[in-house]
Order: structure tokens, then sequence, then C-alpha cells
């Protein structure tokens, strides 16, 4: 670990994913349908920023679009659900669990996954998103609907949740031996949307349960996202023993902070200008124009370690496809 002052620049991870499938002539959606282009989209981005992780999916839309949800993929901009296909939770009783050889676009990820991790070997760590139960559950089920049934339904959301949980503890089954990294985003489960007295009830176990599971097979612990303010279901966080926590710099308060920095590292969440200055810039500049970054990581040294970007390894592509 460094301190602040030993820093050359500060550790960077920007969020691209699909909407970097420009930087290689590509659009978003075929971004989603194609090994080669999520591979490649990867690569071209780090080689020219030289940040610090690559990540592939197959993220909550992945997952659940291979459980038999309705994604729809617009051309030029991110996918998103559509209705809810889950309508009477009897559906349940006798559907399959995941199939990554089989179900949706999983085997794409697999692949994507497989040959990231090799080219990138020794020199960049790679990262595979399972995405949260909850989120996924609500685009099975439909998010309002969900929502609603939290409270009308609730042992029949436990019943999906379950699915859910089931399903994505044998993507990591899958990807165990290849050396990757898991991380979580489950936006839904934010006490933005979510009450945290149903978060402790219907989302904390599953998401614990993931968490252990994940350490239990893979010996790393994996990371969550979560956006909006998640003060309110901190001590669920600490306890569910992730890695790191990537929430908005807004809702971090030293005083609470303290109460959990030992039990896991907490990523800032920045603006995508300042995310560009960081990684192109040394940290001495850094502290001039973007004052907030310095000063936690001036708070919370023991939490961040030295990026060093100077003489980093480009990675190299897969073939194109398209000739």
């Amino acid at each position: 670990m460094a301190s602040p002052e030993a820093l050359d620049r500060y550790p960077c991870v920007p969020f691209l994913g699909d909407s970097s499938a420009s930087w290689i002539g590509q659009n978003v959606r075929n971004y989603w349908h194609s090994v080669e282009y999520m591979v490649n989209t990867e690569i071209e981005v780090f080689n020219r920023l030289g940040h610090d992780g690559l990540g592939l999916g197959p993220d909550a839309y992945g997952i659940a679009e291979a459980l038999g949800a309705e994604v729809i993929f617009p051309e030029d901009s991110g996918p998103y659900a559509g209705r809810g296909r889950i309508e009477d939770y009897q559906q349940l009783s006798n559907r399959e669990l995941l199939n990554p050889k089989r179900d949706g676009r999983m085997p794409l990820f697999l692949e994507a996954c497989k040959i990231l991790r090799d080219k990138a070997d020794g020199i960049v760590g790679v990262g595979s998103s399972i995405a949260g139960p909850f989120t996924i559950a609500g685009y099975l089920r439909g998010v309002e609907r969900l929502l609603r049934d939290i409270y009308r339904e609730e042992e029949n959301v436990h019943i999906l949740m379950r699915y859910v949980t089931d399903s994505c503890k044998v993507w990591v089954d899958t990807v165990a031996g290849l050396d990757v990294g898991i991380s979580m985003a489950d936006p839904l489960a934010s006490p933005s949307i979510l009450n945290p007295k149903k978060y402790a009830k219907l989302v904390y176990p599953y998401t614990k349960e993931i968490v252990d599971y994940v350490y239990e097979k893979t010996g790393k612990k994996p990371g969550l996202h979560m956006c909006g303010n998640t003060v309110a279901i901190w001590p669920y966080l600490k306890l569910s023993s992730f890695i790191k926590v990537c929430s908005k710099t807004e809702v971090i308060h030293r005083t609470k902070w303290n109460h959990f920095r030992f039990s896991f590292k907490w990523s800032e969440g920045i603006a995508p200008s300042p995310n560009l200055m960081i990684l192109r810039h040394p940290h001495e500049e850094v502290a001039k124009r973007i004052p907030s970054v310095p000063n936690f990581y001036r708070t919370f040294p023991e939490k961040f370690q030295k990026a060093d970007r100077t003489g980093k390894e480009t990675v190299e592509k897969e073939a194109d496809p398209s000739g």
C-alpha cells in the first residue's frame, strides 16, 4: 500500500463498457453480440487510457436474458429490460437454473472472458460482473411488479431470489478457474429505490450468500457498485464482506466511514471528465484541478494501491471477424 505522497497516479477504472464500442468502429448492438467486439473494445480502451482493470459482463442483462427476460438492444445505446416474463411465480417451479454453455449470450461472455484473461495475463487484471440478485429478479418479473410484490407476495419474492441466486452461483462455478475478479452491481437494491428494511429481509441474505460463494470458489471477494445514497444499508454492506464498494461520493461521511474503514475499500464514483484527468495527469496536477479526489485518498490512504501507468504494456487484440 502507498501513502498519497508516494502515488504517481491515482488508481482509476472508468466504467465505459458498451459506450466505447465506437472506438473500434462498431455500434452498441453489435458489441453485445460478438466475442471479438467485446474483447477488442476493452483492449482498445485500455491501450489508449492505461487504466487499472478490464471487465466484461454478463451483467444483469446478460444473466436475466439467459433466464428468459426480454432485453431490448438499441443500435446506439445500452440495452434495457422489456416487460417481465414471469407472469406467475408458479413458472419457477420447474424452471432450470442458468446454463452458461447454452443459454442466451452466456457462451459469448464465457469465451470473451477466457480470451481477455489470456491476452491480459501479466499486464492488467480482468473482471466479470454478475450483477446483483435483486436487479436480475426485477428484470425477470418486471421492476414495478417486483416492487409491489415485496409487500404483497414476500414469500414468492424469496422463491424468485433463491432461483436467481442459485443461477448466479452457476456462473461463479463456470468462471472460477479463469483467475478473473467478480463484481456485482445491484442498482434496484439501492435505498433510493428499495426500503432498507426490505433490503435486510429480501436482498441481504442472498447477496451475502453470493459473496461468500465467490470467495469460497475463487479465493477473491467481489466488489459492489450501487447507485444512489447507500448510507441506510451500510451495516449490511459491512456484513456482506465485499472487498470494495463503489457509490456516490456525496454520501461518504467521515464519521460513518470510520466505522467501516477496516471492512472494505471504498471506490469513489466520479464523472467521466475527472476520470480522464486522473488517467492522463500526474497526481500533483489532479490535486490542483479535482480537489475532492486527493482529499479522499489522503483521508483513507490505507485503502489504495500505487497505480503506475508509466511504460505500461499494451494488450494484443483479437482478429476482426469482419476481415
